[in-house]
């Protein structure tokens, strides 16, 4: 589960963390909450990725070796500016009182191609928020899960069904381990979520505490993009990207 969401395939690992049905109601009824549960992270794991992926392509930024969540923001800001000849916020509202929210008005100079890249950044910042809010509430249900776990009377269960069912015990413990290996790839999903989101947050701040040198900078490049009639994302992004290296 990478993080350079540019450059591989993204897909679902659900599949990695599936448990077997032990038979035992009151095993198998933890089980499936926790993998209920598991699936909510990777739903949002998906998404988020997706639309990164969308928006460095739509920026061409999934050029650049190490690409980040603010060149796409960026080259977005830029293209807008170009349609304004370097007036961005003739055409701009935006709040950062919850979350980076900006509103532009749309207009026949603004290209299809930098309103897609803008709905892509803007969902983005959504499904970040979202995930912000819905982590706490997340995490405090592993730890309901995981306490209800330790209480639970296993060996007894455990007993009682293998006698009545006449399953041996060796097969039993065989569909035990799967599910220990199943909750070891769950543990290491929430992991790779975890640092992937850490990472867009450092991101998304870089953005938030930068806005207004942002909206300045892409000014700048946005009357210089008009002069030349430029007026793509990837277009201005090749004239004018500076810093990384792009990847050939």
């Amino acid at each position: 589960m990478g993080n350079n969401v540019c450059h591989e395939e993204i897909r679902s690992e659900k599949g990695d963390f599936e448990f077997l049905h032990t038979e035992v109601p009151e095993i198998d009824e933890y089980f499936s909450r926790v993998s209920k549960m598991f699936s909510e992270f990777e739903g949002y794991r998906i998404k988020l990725q997706e639309k990164l992926q969308k928006a460095h392509q739509l920026a061409g930024t999934n050029k650049l070796k190490e690409p980040t969540m603010v060149d796409p923001f960026k080259v977005m800001l830029w293209s807008f500016s170009a349609a304004t000849n370097g007036d961005i916020k003739s055409i701009l509202d935006y709040s950062t009182a919850t979350r980076v929210a900006l509103k532009f008005k749309r207009s026949a100079s603004i290209p299809e191609e930098a309103w897609k890249l803008y709905e892509a950044v803007d969902e983005i910042m959504s499904i970040y928020h979202e995930t912000i809010e819905e982590s706490p509430r997340m995490n405090q249900r592993i730890e309901n899960l995981l306490l209800e776990m330790s209480e639970l009377k296993k060996f007894i269960y455990v007993k009682n069904y293998t006698m009545k069912n006449h399953v041996s015990r060796r097969d039993f413990d065989k569909v035990v381990e799967k599910n220990e290996l199943a909750y070891i790839a769950m543990n290491k999903a929430l992991i790779e979520w975890n640092n992937l989101h850490l990472k867009v947050g450092k991101q998304y701040r870089a953005i938030l505490q930068g806005l207004d040198q942002h909206l300045e900078e892409a000014d700048k490049i946005g009357a210089k993009a008009n002069d030349q009639g430029l007026k793509t994302p990837q277009e201005i992004f090749e004239a004018f990207h500076e810093g990384q290296k792009i990847e050939n």
